[in-house]
């Protein structure tokens, strides 16, 4: 063959062998721009890739997305919806309590010290709160120092004698928030309570518990009406109702005769029509009173629990 045919044949032979690299290599080079171009699709149309780290290959980290933070706007307080409160026919409205700016109203008088009831059975101010969310709270809890030492503080207070009233309507909602061991950490209370507050009458002539319990079910109204040497006369009523959610109770005292509404403010739910003789024309001052149960705090061990009665709103009201 001559030197000119075994050039070209060479010549041949090396363009064959270059064809068959372009092959080789043209399908994996097709196959990663393939890749590059599915990637690019997949994130125009926000599909999801079939499987984490496909289209970067198997061996490659999932990158973690990167969230984009952005401040949440600050929250104004959501305060109760005020419930609307007319004053019954023939009354006007002279207190009327929401709680919507924080501190407790100057016209209470906070209790502090022993109850009459039992020298570890302690009132405190720091009890009472209103932090100008909308509620007056009384908060019955342990602590380790105060007037009575260490033990189970409660809350309390007296309307001053301001409204030292001899007839009046008293409107509150309010309801219980129990502990967590509601039959062990509980309170004794009574939301809410006329007292007398009068020199020609004794506590046990006039007082009168208008929502008195221990009970998370019921309340009983108790209307003092003893004597001396019968001081525990009473005439009284029970009253079935769910104290943990919120109620609207009012409570009409006028010339012998107490009437006792519950959320339903145009039918009583209870009249005592006795007279006089059980219930005075004494001049008497709102109370609220949360105490530890009658026969004894909680143990020591419940201490951080915590019961809290929340009151929404109070009116007093008297004839027009």
């Amino acid at each position: 063959m001559s030197p000119k045919r075994w050039k070209l044949l060479g010549l041949g032979v090396t363009l064959l062998a270059l064809l068959s690299l372009c092959v080789v290599f043209a399908a994996p080079i097709s196959a990663a721009i393939g890749s590059v171009m599915d990637t690019v699709l997949l994130g125009q149309s926000n599909a999801q890739a079939p499987c984490p780290g496909c289209a970067l290959g198997h061996d490659a980290p999932v990158p973690t997305p990167t969230n984009t933070v952005h401040p949440s706007p600050t929250a104004t307080p959501i305060l109760p919806t005020p419930t609307p409160r007319p004053a019954p026919t023939g009354w006007k409205t002279v207190l009327d309590d929401e709680f919507t700016s924080s501190g407790i109203p100057s016209h209470w008088e906070l209790y502090e010290n022993p109850y009459g009831s039992g020298p570890n059975n302690c009132a405190a101010p720091s009890q009472d709160s209103a932090p100008g969310d909308g509620y007056l709270y009384l908060t019955m809890a342990y602590k380790t120092s105060g007037a009575c030492g260490a033990g189970w503080y409660t809350g309390g207070m007296m309307i001053n004698d301001a409204y030292n009233l001899r007839q009046q309507a008293i409107t509150i909602r309010w309801r219980i928030i129990p502990s967590a061991h509601p039959k062990i950490v509980f309170s004794h209370h009574i939301i809410p309570m006329i007292f007398p507050d009068d020199p020609n009458y004794q506590w046990y002539q006039g007082e009168d518990d208008l929502c008195e319990t221990e009970s998370y079910t019921d309340c009983w109204t108790f209307l003092h009406d003893g004597v001396a040497g019968d001081e525990g006369r009473q005439v009284y009523a029970d009253h079935t109702v769910d104290l943990t959610k919120f109620h609207t109770w009012r409570f009409v005292q006028k010339a012998g005769k107490l009437t006792v509404y519950l959320d339903n403010l145009t039918t009583p739910i209870w009249t005592m029509t006795q007279g006089t003789s059980v219930l005075p024309d004494a001049l008497r001052r709102m109370v609220l009173q949360q105490e530890c149960p009658a026969d004894a705090c909680p143990p020591a061990s419940y201490a951080g629990d915590i019961e809290q009665i929340q009151i929404d709103w109070i009116t007093i009201q008297v004839p027009a």
